[in-house]
């Protein structure tokens, strides 16, 4: 038998996991069961799991836990109807009649997938469904993802600690059950260079976690992201990884975000040109804009 904390905490993460079901269910019901995705039926019936497997464990441990109406799929019953004799329906004797129904579907089903499809594709950032957003004030970037990272040699990390987050604001109207600080975090940068091309290079880590009190639906690229210097001129992206649309997150969880760019040559060495380098996100809800600079580097070639 387990001690109390062991119950308590089993009993809290019960209740964690139906309240994340019933938002679920309510982006079911306003998506149509029909069409929703993939990533939306998987965390329901992974919710409905968990649910069940805490209630057994708390049952065999003697803590009595009611059943509630949305934790299992409901049985339903099969309505069983009796066939027509084709000579006694009417409908049977007009082919013509079950073509034109058939077309007539087929307008409908096909303007249904449309107006979910419009739906779905209005969010351009990490969302929740539903809900307004606001578009993101940068432009999708023109470089395409690569298919693979390339290899980066380090020459200078630098301590994440000391970077100075210079901006930090929330989108207006969006709500966090967390402190919006927890909601994006730089975790590492690094300058050094590209193996292949030995061309000079920022490797750049973030953590985003979803600071809201339900799952969101992941709309997340490289779009969101720049590394800029004080003078404006702006890093070329190389890499992003990794894309996610329609992927969802639940409460308190986080994505790793890694972002390549190569530098450009006023940024280090004897020449450099800069001061401060900025790493800047813009639409990445719930967050309006933020931002972290750091010197540039005064070194030797």
């Amino acid at each position: 038998m387990p001690d109390q904390d062991t119950i308590t905490n089993q009993l809290e993460l019960l209740h964690t996991h139906r309240r994340t079901l019933h938002q679920l269910l309510k982006q079911e019901a306003q998506i149509g069961e029909a069409f929703i995705p993939p990533a939306l039926a998987n965390g329901i019936a992974d919710a409905r799991d968990e649910i069940a497997r805490l209630k057994a464990d708390l049952r065999r441990w003697d803590v009595r836990v009611e059943d509630e109406p949305a934790d299992a799929v409901e049985e339903t019953a099969l309505l069983v109807v009796q066939p027509v004799a084709r000579s006694a329906h009417p409908l049977a004797r007009s082919p013509a009649l079950w073509i034109v129904i058939g077309v007539v579907l087929t307008l409908l089903i096909s303007g249904g997938v449309a107006l979910v499809s419009r739906y779905r594709g209005v969010e351009p950032s990490a969302i929740t469904t539903p809900g307004p957003t606001t578009a993101p004030t940068i432009a999708a970037s023109a470089i395409p993802t690569a298919a693979s990272a390339p290899t980066f040699l380090t020459r200078y990390p630098l301590n994440v600690e000391a970077l100075d987050q210079v901006e930090l604001a929330p989108q207006p109207g969006v709500s966090t059950a967390m402190p919006i600080t927890d909601t994006l975090r730089v975790t590492q940068v690094e300058f050094g260079s590209f193996a292949e091309t030995e061309q000079p290079a920022w490797n750049i880590r973030l953590a985003f976690t979803n600071t809201r009190d339900q799952p969101v639906v992941l709309d997340l690229d490289q779009r969101f992201f720049t590394l800029v210097d004080d003078q404006g001129r702006t890093a070329e992206l190389v890499y992003f990884c990794c894309p996610a649309k329609g992927e969802l997150l639940g409460p308190g969880q986080s994505r790793a975000i890694q972002l390549f760019y190569r530098s450009p040559e006023e940024w280090f060495g004897k020449g450099t040109a800069a001061s401060r380098i900025f790493i800047r996100v813009t639409g990445l809800l719930p967050i309006a804009r933020a931002a972290w600079s750091f010197p540039a580097l005064a070194t030797a070639r």
